[in-house]
């Protein structure tokens, strides 16, 4: 609180008449003095605001909001549902006192009375072996990122797959794996994800794509676009389809990919290649803008090595834990990245 002088008491006993009792505060309000909670006035001689001149000019919320268009005055209309701003015959507390009946209510009918929606459940006509229902199934299986297979083990339940995992035999990731593996299983489970091929956005059919191929395949000018893949199995397809179509062109493309890398060795080697490189036995591993702990395709291994070239095995008795050193990074890059965090 500031320190102000108390304002003058302009009144019946200053000479004014009965009727005109007032209360001037600092001259920018007037009150009356026999009811002061009935109503604030304002001066003659002030210019109070109105509706009018705070229009919707002056305040806005949304750029929708400014323009006032049709649709957003109808959507503000039916922003909440029908006779939602009307109380008819009640008053307020009769209203609260039969909502909260009303959710009592529903909250026991909710309990007790609640119909689940029907399912189907269809039994195996002819079950697998070793398959008891309930009981998680392990499957080892792979999967490509940027051209980089990683092994897996993945844990299902009744068909339905629940939790993916590294596998612990598989030369890459050695049974590790990071985030990114991790969230693969949601892509199962993602309503967004396409239940029938399309043909320019449209449904259509294998039927229909087989005549599509049947016609336009032969052609020259055909062109097919794919995700990066080491798999031998599309390896031998794509080599069967050139051979069969020589005019067509084979394109890969990946959202996480690595053309500088690609790029850096084409300079260096004279082609394009895929270092592989072993970070446990390096003693010095300096690197110019690769996040190689994190985004590189081979992180995962990547990581294991370089954590085992940080560590001092104080057990083995073949090295002198004192004659033992870690390996050192040096990290040259333009935005903080993992690896540069893990720089000395």
């Amino acid at each position: 609180m500031t320190d102000h002088p108390l304002p003058l008491l302009h009144g019946a006993h200053h000479g004014l008449p009965q009727g005109d009792d007032q209360l001037h505060v600092g001259g920018g309000c007037a009150c009356s003095s026999s009811n002061i909670s009935d109503e604030v006035r304002a001066p003659q001689n002030a210019s109070a605001p109105t509706a009018s001149t705070q229009s919707s000019s002056q305040f806005w919320r949304s750029l929708d909001d400014k323009s006032q268009t049709p649709e957003f005055k109808q959507w503000q209309h039916n922003e909440f549902q029908e006779g939602a701003s009307e109380l008819v015959g009640e008053d307020r507390r009769s209203f609260l006192k039969l909502m909260g009946a009303s959710m009592a209510l529903a909250g026991a009918a909710a309990a007790g009375c609640r119909r689940l929606p029907e399912h189907q459940i269809h039994e195996y006509a002819t079950r697998p072996e070793n398959r008891t229902p309930g009981t998680p199934v392990k499957y080892a299986t792979s999967w490509d990122l940027d051209g980089v297979g990683r092994g897996l083990i993945v844990t299902s339940v009744d068909g339905r797959p629940i939790k993916v995992d590294g596998n612990a035999k598989h030369p890459v990731n050695l049974g590790s794996s990071d985030s990114v593996t991790q969230a693969t299983v949601l892509e199962l489970y993602d309503p967004e994800r396409s239940h029938a091929l399309l043909r320019k956005g449209v449904k259509s059919s294998l039927v229909a794509f087989r005549e599509w191929c049947a016609t336009q395949m032969p052609k020259d000018g055909l062109a097919i676009l794919s995700e990066p893949s080491s798999s031998p199995t599309l390896g031998d397809m794509k080599a069967r389809l050139t051979k069969k179509f020589p005019g067509a062109q084979w394109f890969e493309w990946c959202a996480a990919n690595s053309d500088a890398e690609r790029q850096g060795t084409e300079i260096a080697f004279g082609s394009p290649m895929r270092p592989i490189w072993n970070l446990a036995a390096a003693e010095v591993i300096v690197s110019f803008d690769s996040d190689f702990l994190m985004t590189h395709p081979n992180a995962v291994r990547n990581a294991r090595d370089f954590a085992a070239g940080r560590r001092i095995d104080e057990t083995d008795p073949k090295h002198d834990p004192k004659k033992q050193t870690m390996n050192r990074l040096y990290v040259v890059e333009s935005a903080l990245t993992l690896t540069g965090m893990n720089a000395d």
